[in-house]
């Protein structure tokens, strides 16, 4: 999250990775690579990446926090479309058909569900 390069997805080696990061935040020479991890020379390079890191993280959860916000309201406003949609078709039901006349109320049912059908929900 510190190189614009490796976050959110980077698609090269681990080690290429790594090594972006650090001479990205000047700390290229301070290191040292072996076959799985890396020796940080100085504490100062430790302290400093975490610094950098400890900074962008509160962005970071804003940004998951609208993101999760919005799904909820999303996920809420279809629910009660649907809702909404059944409880409307329950009343027409029973306003219409409830009448005496015989078909009037079914086919004055079916124009309204057709006017419903066709107005676009933009999500």
């Amino acid at each position: 999250m510190i190189s614009q390069y490796t976050w959110p997805n980077y698609q090269g080696p681990d080690r290429a990775g790594c090594q972006v990061i650090l001479d990205e935040q000047g700390y290229g020479g301070d290191v040292q690579f072996g076959k799985t991890k890396i020796f940080i020379k100085t504490p100062q390079t430790v302290f400093g990446l975490e610094e950098a890191r400890s900074k962008l993280i509160p962005g970071i959860v804003v940004f998951l926090q609208k993101v999760s916000t919005r799904g909820r309201h999303l996920r809420h406003q279809k629910e009660t479309v649907v809702s909404s949609g059944g409880i409307f078709v329950f009343c027409c039901l029973s306003a219409f058909c409830g009448k005496k006349k015989p078909g009037g109320g079914l086919l004055r049912l079916n124009n309204i569900l057709k006017r419903i059908a066709d107005i676009e929900f933009v999500w």
